[in-house]
């Protein structure tokens, strides 16, 4: 099973699952409950091993979040600092989802942004086989407003079955360059619609790159839609 499913939405969804998990699981009534006190097996390794390299994936994705550090060279140490702790982060998961419910129960999972434990697959929020539909609207005040509809939708409305929300990647850019989905390391999730961009004064004339992707009630993504460029306004 894939435990790790958001990876390929870019560094920011992996951020904030991870940010979500390490402060839940280690608040320490939690930590003792769940079963990864310092003196297990598993804490002694949470706290040797895992907690140094999410220390050191958070400060290279803060140094990349700050325009002034922003540079080729962060980026590529922001990739090795989450390679360096993917294995292990999963391994984590793993250990969580795998844990006795009385334990580790689907309300933690839930807390911790991880998918609950399920008893197969659930037909009524399947994962969406086509990304959504969605046009622009830009505003004065550096804002540009995403309209997002179910894109088999006769009036351009509404969500496909069994979806809470959308995820948008998106990333800003001084030129009109191509980019792939995986460069849009900025991250948002609305169950709401439209999605407004409110953005500073200082990205005004700058290139807006987004897509956008599903997401169904158990946290599963389906595929991204096409890159879309606008120009903040």
């Amino acid at each position: 099973m894939k435990y790790i499913y958001w990876i390929k939405g870019g560094y920011a969804g992996c951020y904030r699952h991870v940010k979500h998990l390490s402060e839940y699981a280690l608040n320490t009534a939690n930590r003792a409950r769940m079963g990864l006190a310092e003196t297990t097996p598993n804490g002694a390794w949470l706290k040797d091993k895992v907690l140094p390299e999410m220390a050191a994936f958070f400060g290279k994705y803060d140094a990349w979040e700050d325009p002034a550090k922003r540079t080729s060279t962060i980026r590529v140490e922001l990739k090795d600092a989450w390679e360096a702790l993917k294995p292990d982060y999963e391994r984590l998961v793993k250990i969580l989802r795998d844990s006795p419910e009385e334990v580790v129960t689907n309300a933690d999972l839930n807390a911790m942004e991880l998918l609950p434990r399920s008893s197969g697959e659930r037909h009524d929020s399947p994962v969406a086989d086509k990304p959504p539909g969605h046009y622009v609207e830009l505003l004065s005040g550096n804002r540009v407003r995403v309209y997002i509809y179910d894109i088999d939708s006769k009036h351009r409305r509404g969500k496909p079955a069994g979806q809470q929300g959308a995820e948008i990647g998106y990333e800003f850019y001084d030129e009109d360059l191509p980019v792939t989905v995986e460069e849009l390391l900025r991250s948002a999730f609305t169950t709401r619609n439209p999605y407004t961009f409110n953005l500073p004064g200082s990205l005004k004339r700058k290139y807006l790159k987004f897509a956008l992707r599903w997401e169904n009630e158990r946290g599963e993504k389906g595929p991204w839609s096409d890159i879309d460029t606008q120009i903040i306004p």
